[in-house]
């Protein structure tokens, strides 16, 4: 045997022991840095939703327009957010909404200052901020 011939011997070996199929990639995304803390703000802001909605429905029509007004506001977080208004809560709808505001503005500010992306801690932030204006 020739030296060229076990050189091309070793090569078909070598090349004969490789897969033909590429090896599969992981195909799956990793969710968004925020994922989780976005999907907690847009439940509280569902929540918020269905919660005006009961209140409203309670009110005699000509009381009901500062209410509309706020819950349009949750409506624009809630779309902020890149949720629908179609998004059930995952509880019932709260009583008592000024107790609600607070405790929101509170787990929306902790939910900013752990943010990874920018753009997210200030959106979460600034739902935050516009929840505990409702209170002055």
């Amino acid at each position: 045997m020739t030296r060229r011939t076990a050189l091309g011997a070793g090569a078909l070996a070598v090349v004969g022991c490789h897969n033909a199929k590429p090896t599969p990639r992981s195909t799956a995304v990793p969710p968004a840095p925020d994922a989780a803390a976005l999907t907690e703000a847009r439940v509280s802001e569902a929540r918020l939703l269905a919660s005006y909605d009961v209140k409203i429905a309670t009110l005699p029509l000509h009381k009901r327009a500062p209410l509309q007004v706020e819950r349009a506001i949750h409506a624009t977080h809630l779309a902020a957010l890149r949720g629908t208004s179609h998004e059930r809560p995952a509880s019932r709808p709260v009583q008592n909404l000024p107790a609600e505001l607070r405790a929101s503005a509170q787990r929306l500010r902790r939910l900013a200052l752990a943010a990874v992306d920018g753009s997210h801690a200030a959106l979460l932030a600034s739902i935050a901020a516009a929840h505990a204006a409702v209170e002055q």
